[in-house]
């Protein structure tokens, strides 16, 4: 009786050993599916932080780009103020000499004329 009592309690457990084994497989399964879910999710996570982080690079290198040209145009925009008012100097300086010159000549021929005029008077 004793023998058969564990036998029956041999056959019992491997019953519910096997019954645990199949429902243990089946979570591990399921764990599977969803490990794999999780796995591709944070791939996917991983993939688009990365994505963002390559967008961030390029958008510090564009606005280091975006300073250095803004201070080179600050640059050239200078320089081009300081030829502006050299190229006026010069204009300024070069109608003044232009001006100067013709007043003279003008007051030149003025005074032949005059002197011409006086050696006529003096003639008649």
């Amino acid at each position: 009786e004793t023998l058969a009592r564990e036998k029956e309690i041999c056959e019992i457990s491997k019953v519910a050993r096997s019954k645990a084994q199949a429902e243990f497989d089946q979570v591990s399964k399921k764990n599977i599916g969803f490990r794999r879910k999780l796995l591709k999710s944070l791939r996917s996570r991983h993939g688009i932080e990365l994505e963002l982080f390559r967008v961030d690079e390029q958008q510090d290198e564009q606005r280091e780009k975006s300073t250095a040209l803004k201070e080179e145009a600050k640059v050239l925009e200078s320089q081009a103020k300081t030829m502006e008012m050299s190229w006026k100097r010069t204009v300024d300086e070069l109608y003044a000499s232009h001006q100067a010159k013709r007043e003279l000549y003008q007051h030149c021929l003025e005074r032949r004329i005059f002197q011409r005029q006086q050696h006529t008077q003096m003639l008649n």
